[in-house]
């Protein structure tokens, strides 16, 4: 039997196409002042839905210099920063750009593979 939604029924996203890391790379200092550059440090994990890349996002990120291999979304308003790198299914990607969706309550973030 076919269900049908009824008008203004909530629908659930589900955020279940796997799990992102985020990592923070920050220098620091040995006990001698010698500064170690980019120790990774893991700041969040976090389930995620994949979601594909608009031709707009395509089109600004090259005009930019930049390249967009896939957007995923995350549930609510995290504070993602840019200078953040993240996993996921072993590989490595930096964040492009972050963006918040209000109406799906949802983090939308750009990644590009390094």
């Amino acid at each position: 039997m076919v269900k049908f939604l009824v008008k203004n029924e909530l629908v659930e996203q589900v955020y279940n196409d796997g799990l992102i890391k985020f990592y923070s790379k920050e220098d620091s200092e040995d006990e001698y002042g010698t500064p170690i550059p980019g120790i990774k440090t893991a700041v969040l994990k976090i389930w995620y839905r994949r979601m594909s890349a608009r031709s707009q996002d395509i089109f600004e990120a090259r005009s930019l210099g930049k390249d967009i291999d896939f957007k995923v979304a995350i549930r609510g308003n995290v504070e993602i920063d840019t200078k953040w790198s993240a996993e996921t299914s072993n590989k490595a990607y930096e964040i492009y750009m972050k963006d918040y969706n209000p109406k799906n309550s949802e983090t939308i973030i750009s990644l590009k593979e390094v």
